[in-house]
């Protein structure tokens, strides 16, 4: 049965700093949906210990590999792009930084960043998502999300006779400024899955290598914001409310139910 399904993905590093306490959050929203974990550099056991014993039972969290994945298999492949420091052979150099691509900081972690693609196609290729949202692990839920409020409120659905495929956070201010779109929190319907098939496949073929930028967001702003149906993908973010010019999120709908902190390690688990 197909359903709902959010996303998320973290190393055992990543886990300590803020993975831990985006689960227990989604866990104490009572959110509707299903959340997926996909991790690395650990074990599942390790994850599921974080969780209280009390409602570990009546936790709707699913687990994904992603070192017996066919992500492992990728990162293995890119290596030679990939420095050292971010599980490659390339030594710390300027090998990435060449004439017309300007953006080695980011090309750089072009591996960790494609995990978010790999983990949302394996829901896409076995047919259990009709809905799926991903969720940077350096976030938390502030309440409860029902699907009813994000099919009329965020997709449209059952309101317009086209409702969006998808959507994501991007705005005046960050669009003459990063030049892409927040990825730590973006969706998609069905119809809409095609954008994650296609971000698939250029990594898979390293299409993406043949662009300036490698990062996440670079590419799915390409893909939603460029393609033939862009007017079906939705920008939540329509002006500047005074909040942070760059971190848009909190200048949209979802700013009520989630809470995206970026560089914020230090969390503490709602209640």
């Amino acid at each position: 049965m197909e359903k709902l399904y959010y996303v998320t993905s973290f190393n055992k590093k990543m886990f300590h700093q803020t993975g831990r306490f985006l689960i227990n959050s989604f866990i104490t929203s009572k959110s509707e949906g299903t959340l997926l974990v996909a991790y690395e550099d650990m074990e599942q056991e390790y994850i599921q210990e974080s969780i209280p014993e009390l409602i570990r039972k009546f936790a709707n969290i699913e687990y994904l590999s992603l070192d017996n994945h066919k992500y492992g298999q990728w990162k293995k492949s890119v290596r030679s792009v990939t420095p050292v420091k971010h599980g490659g052979t390339l030594e710390e150099d300027d090998s990435l930084k060449v004439p017309g691509k300007p953006y080695y900081s980011w090309n750089q972690r072009a591996t960790g960043w494609a995990s978010k693609t790999f983990a949302m196609k394996t829901l896409v290729k076995e047919e259990l998502a009709d809905m799926i949202i991903w969720v940077d692990s350096d976030s938390v839920f502030k309440k409860k999300i029902e699907r009813k409020w994000l099919e009329k409120e965020i997709f449209k659905i059952g309101v317009d006779i086209d409702p969006y495929k998808g959507f994501y956070h991007f705005g005046p201010y960050r669009k003459t400024t990063m030049k892409a779109a927040e990825t730590g929190l973006f969706g998609f319907t069905k119809p809409g899955f095609h954008v994650i098939n296609k971000a698939y496949t250029e990594y898979m073929t390293c299409e993406y290598q043949l662009q300036d930028r490698w990062d996440d967001s670079a590419l799915y702003t390409r893909l939603m914001c460029e393609g033939v149906d862009k007017a079906f993908f939705r920008d939540l973010v329509t002006g500047d409310n005074g909040q942070s010019k760059n971190h848009v999120i909190v200048q949209g709908p979802f700013r009520k139910f989630i809470s995206h902190e970026k560089g914020t390690h230090n969390r503490t688990i709602l209640k």
